[in-house]
């Protein structure tokens, strides 16, 4: 994901040194673009869980979005540029 969204990197860090699944949840959630209504879903999500399956989900959807948005660049570029 970090290569689909560059500006991510910047957390890198962060994220690698978070050894707590909550809080790693609790620190990505506000950085990833989601909702305001899913960001406060997954937080106010007390058992660990259910708030990391939710934290997947959303996650993989942002996966699937950039690629998509990522080909369809790569298709339409080349056009454009004729």
């Amino acid at each position: 994901m970090m290569e689909l969204k560059p500006e991510l990197s910047a957390i890198k860090k962060l994220i690698e040194a978070i050894t707590e699944p909550g809080l790693l949840a609790d620190v990505i959630a506000p950085d990833m673009g989601f909702s305001l209504e899913e960001t406060q879903s997954l937080l106010e999500t007390v058992d660990l869980e259910p708030r990391l399956s939710q934290l997947v989900e959303l996650l993989t959807h942002q996966v699937v979005t950039l690629e998509a948005k990522r080909r369809l660049s790569a298709y339409f570029t080349p056009e454009i540029q004729h």
